[in-house]
Protein backbone atom coordinates (compact mmCIF):
# COMPACT_ATOMS: atom_id res chain seq x y z
CA UNK A 1 0.00 0.00 0.00
CA UNK A 2 3.04 2.37 0.45
CA UNK A 3 4.10 2.03 -2.64
CA UNK A 4 0.77 2.66 -4.20
CA UNK A 5 0.40 6.14 -2.47
CA UNK A 6 3.75 6.94 -3.09
CA UNK A 7 3.42 7.11 -6.93
CA UNK A 8 2.51 9.98 -8.63
CA UNK A 9 -1.26 10.14 -9.62
CA UNK A 10 -1.97 9.50 -13.54
CA UNK A 11 -4.38 12.80 -13.29
CA UNK A 12 -4.13 16.39 -11.41
CA UNK A 13 -7.45 17.90 -10.59
CA UNK A 14 -8.03 21.79 -9.58
CA UNK A 15 -11.19 23.01 -8.73
CA UNK A 16 -12.81 26.30 -7.80
CA UNK A 17 -16.07 27.54 -6.18
CA UNK A 18 -16.12 31.37 -6.92
CA UNK A 19 -19.53 33.07 -4.60
CA UNK A 20 -21.65 35.07 -6.99
CA UNK A 21 -24.49 37.60 -5.78
CA UNK A 22 -28.19 35.83 -5.41
CA UNK A 23 -26.78 32.12 -4.23
CA UNK A 24 -25.15 31.57 -7.45
CA UNK A 25 -21.67 30.35 -7.24
CA UNK A 26 -19.46 29.58 -10.57
CA UNK A 27 -18.04 26.00 -10.38
CA UNK A 28 -14.40 25.40 -12.17
CA UNK A 29 -12.56 22.44 -12.90
CA UNK A 30 -9.56 21.54 -14.92
CA UNK A 31 -8.49 18.25 -15.38
CA UNK A 32 -4.75 17.24 -16.65
CA UNK A 33 -3.41 13.62 -17.74
CA UNK A 34 0.02 12.43 -17.20
CA UNK A 35 -0.96 9.39 -18.74
CA UNK A 36 1.92 7.34 -21.29
CA UNK A 37 -1.19 5.25 -22.60
CA UNK A 38 -2.71 7.60 -25.04
CA UNK A 39 -4.83 4.65 -26.59
CA UNK A 40 -6.71 4.86 -22.99
CA UNK A 41 -9.58 7.82 -23.22
CA UNK A 42 -10.25 9.46 -20.18
CA UNK A 43 -13.07 11.55 -19.23
CA UNK A 44 -13.97 14.40 -16.68
CA UNK A 45 -16.78 14.76 -14.28
CA UNK A 46 -18.21 17.17 -12.21
CA UNK A 47 -21.01 16.46 -10.13
CA UNK A 48 -22.95 18.96 -7.99
CA UNK A 49 -24.03 17.50 -4.09
CA UNK A 50 -26.66 18.30 -1.19
CA UNK A 51 -26.42 16.69 2.03
CA UNK A 52 -28.32 16.85 4.77
CA UNK A 53 -31.58 15.42 3.47
CA UNK A 54 -34.56 13.28 5.17
CA UNK A 55 -37.00 10.96 3.88
CA UNK A 56 -40.34 9.73 5.34
CA UNK A 57 -40.98 6.67 4.36
CA UNK A 58 -45.02 5.83 4.25
CA UNK A 59 -44.88 2.39 3.23
CA UNK A 60 -42.96 -1.03 3.30
CA UNK A 61 -41.02 -2.57 5.76
CA UNK A 62 -39.94 0.94 6.63
CA UNK A 63 -43.07 2.42 7.30
CA UNK A 64 -42.52 5.44 9.49
CA UNK A 65 -38.97 5.49 9.54
CA UNK A 66 -36.56 8.62 8.76
CA UNK A 67 -34.48 8.11 6.57
CA UNK A 68 -31.18 10.33 6.28
CA UNK A 69 -29.51 11.19 2.99
CA UNK A 70 -25.78 12.44 2.52
CA UNK A 71 -24.08 13.26 -0.78
CA UNK A 72 -27.34 13.26 -3.15
CA UNK A 73 -26.16 14.43 -6.43
CA UNK A 74 -28.14 17.38 -7.89
CA UNK A 75 -26.36 18.74 -11.06
CA UNK A 76 -24.11 15.76 -13.20
CA UNK A 77 -21.61 17.00 -15.77
CA UNK A 78 -19.89 15.10 -18.19
CA UNK A 79 -18.51 12.90 -19.38
CA UNK A 80 -16.20 15.80 -20.84
CA UNK A 81 -13.36 13.90 -22.68
CA UNK A 82 -9.66 14.74 -21.85
CA UNK A 83 -8.48 16.30 -25.19
CA UNK A 84 -4.61 16.20 -25.42
CA UNK A 85 -4.27 15.36 -22.12
CA UNK A 86 -6.62 18.75 -21.00
CA UNK A 87 -10.15 18.99 -20.07
CA UNK A 88 -12.04 22.24 -18.14
CA UNK A 89 -15.65 22.22 -16.95
CA UNK A 90 -17.04 25.21 -16.04
CA UNK A 91 -20.81 25.94 -15.06
CA UNK A 92 -23.11 28.40 -13.10
CA UNK A 93 -24.93 26.89 -10.28
CA UNK A 94 -27.59 27.89 -8.43
CA UNK A 95 -28.27 26.48 -5.21
CA UNK A 96 -32.27 27.18 -5.04
CA UNK A 97 -32.37 25.22 -8.47
CA UNK A 98 -30.20 22.32 -7.70
CA UNK A 99 -31.77 22.08 -4.08
CA UNK A 100 -34.55 19.19 -2.87
CA UNK A 101 -36.76 22.45 -2.13
CA UNK A 102 -36.24 24.27 -5.78
CA UNK A 103 -36.85 27.46 -5.50
CA UNK A 104 -36.45 28.68 -1.90
CA UNK A 105 -33.96 29.54 -0.47
CA UNK A 106 -31.19 27.14 0.47
CA UNK A 107 -28.56 27.16 2.89
CA UNK A 108 -24.93 26.90 0.71
CA UNK A 109 -23.11 24.77 3.47
CA UNK A 110 -25.52 21.74 2.81
CA UNK A 111 -23.72 21.93 -0.67
CA UNK A 112 -20.59 20.46 -2.34
CA UNK A 113 -18.91 19.41 -5.43
CA UNK A 114 -16.97 16.41 -6.35
CA UNK A 115 -14.36 16.36 -9.82
CA UNK A 116 -12.80 13.24 -10.89
CA UNK A 117 -10.95 11.56 -14.03
CA UNK A 118 -12.21 8.38 -15.12
CA UNK A 119 -10.44 6.19 -17.36
CA UNK A 120 -13.70 5.31 -20.20
CA UNK A 121 -12.52 1.70 -20.66
CA UNK A 122 -12.38 0.50 -17.19
CA UNK A 123 -13.69 2.89 -15.08
CA UNK A 124 -11.10 3.40 -12.85
CA UNK A 125 -10.80 6.70 -11.30
CA UNK A 126 -7.58 8.47 -11.50
CA UNK A 127 -8.26 11.39 -9.64
CA UNK A 128 -10.45 13.20 -7.51
CA UNK A 129 -11.00 16.65 -5.93
CA UNK A 130 -13.99 17.93 -3.58
CA UNK A 131 -15.22 21.23 -2.29
CA UNK A 132 -17.72 22.43 0.12
CA UNK A 133 -19.91 25.58 -0.96
CA UNK A 134 -19.42 28.35 1.50
CA UNK A 135 -21.42 31.59 2.15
Amino acid sequence: MAQLIGQPSDANVALEIMPRAGGAFDVAARFDSRTADAAAQLDAYVAVYENALSTQVGAGENRGATLHHERVVRQWFGPVPLVGGNAHIRRDIRLADAGANAGTDVSADRFGVVAFVENAATGDVLQVAELGFCH
